[in-house]
């Protein structure tokens, strides 16, 4: 974690944006202090994103079923009943 004073932050605030979006921790500081840590904001996925993920999902939770071919026909008899 990199502590920085109110003054340097004013002279390298893009630098430590930079930083800061790449996981590094960095607190400012006052009087020597800690009062701020800066973080990246968590961007929305999109709705693309979102589908892939469900997807990805729904799939991980598919693959721990099984079902003997047996026990698959016979639910689909169960269903048209």
């Amino acid at each position: 974690m990199a502590n920085y004073g109110t003054l340097e932050t004013k002279n390298r605030l893009s630098e430590l944006m930079v930083r800061a979006e790449k996981g590094e921790d960095v607190v400012i500081t006052r009087h020597g202090k800690p009062v701020i840590k800066l973080q990246p904001i968590a961007h929305p996925q999109s709705q693309r994103e979102r589908a892939h993920a469900a997807l990805d999902r729904m799939k991980a939770r598919a693959s721990r079923l099984s079902l003997s071919s047996t026990e698959a026909i016979e639910f689909m008899r169960e269903g048209r009943r």
